[in-house]
């Protein structure tokens, strides 16, 4: 009987074990900054990362969400007679635009998109481009991570 509790309770520490060291979680959050003469830019990503090993097979998944930021630098009363913004982002792995139109100027100088996503994501050492197009000007600029 003294054989039989020991095997249990070997088994059970045993299969926590296993249990903890096939299942791995990495979470990750950063922010990707740069600037240009009239704006600023700020990505900022949280990604998953999910490691499961069951049955002799190996899963993996990866998913991440960014939010990027787009400020002008200027005076609000400088974008009243703002009639066009377009803005776009290209990294490694994500990329995106936004187009906007304005009939009496723009009431306000930070814009966000956000986006989500799985598979491939931006890390720490991504430099992303970013383009600013508004009415007849445009600037280009980098975002990278700050640490």
């Amino acid at each position: 009987m003294k054989k039989f509790i020991f095997l249990t309770i070997f088994l059970v520490l045993n299969l926590l074990m296993t249990a903890c060291t096939n299942h791995n979680e990495k979470f990750n959050d950063f922010s990707l900054k740069g600037e240009s003469t009239n704006w600023t830019g700020e990505m900022k990503v949280h990604t998953e990362e999910r490691y499961d090993k069951k049955d002799k097979k190996s899963y993996y998944e990866s998913s991440s969400k960014h939010t990027f930021v787009l400020e002008y630098k200027g005076d609000l009363e400088d974008l009243k007679s703002l009639r066009h913004l377009r803005y776009k982002y290209q990294g490694n792995a994500i990329g995106g635009n936004e187009e906007r139109t304005f009939d009496k100027g723009s009431k306000e100088k930070r814009f966000v998109s956000s986006s989500s996503g799985n598979g491939a994501f931006e890390t720490k050492s991504s430099v992303i481009e970013v383009t600013v197009e508004w009415d007849n000007k445009k600037e280009t600029f980098t975002l990278k991570s700050t640490e």
